[in-house]
């Protein structure tokens, strides 16, 4: 049997399933500066891109305001399932 990829493993029926660690990974990659992972009142978590935010135009942190288009369809019940989905939009 051919081991798992790195950061990857077997779930129900051979599909491939995203670990904590791909997931971290995925996030840490520059292609997802600017994304966020977001919370609602009611528990559901998106990871969106979306938005318009004042330009950090400092070394240094600086205070900065941003606004987020989240769809409904964006929605998932979890951080995992919300990671997920985006991974499999951008991966």
């Amino acid at each position: 049997m051919t081991p798992p990829l790195l950061g990857v493993s077997r779930g129900d029926g051979g599909k491939q399933v995203n670990t904590d660690k791909r997931r971290i990974d995925w996030l840490e990659q520059g292609a997802q500066q600017g994304g966020g992972l977001i919370s609602d009142d009611a528990g559901r978590w998106a990871f969106v891109t979306d938005g318009t935010q004042n330009i950090p135009n400092s070394k240094k942190a600086i205070t900065i305001t941003t606004t987020f288009f989240i769809d409904a369809h964006e929605w998932r019940r979890s951080v995992r399932d919300a990671l997920d989905a985006a991974m499999e939009v951008k991966p």
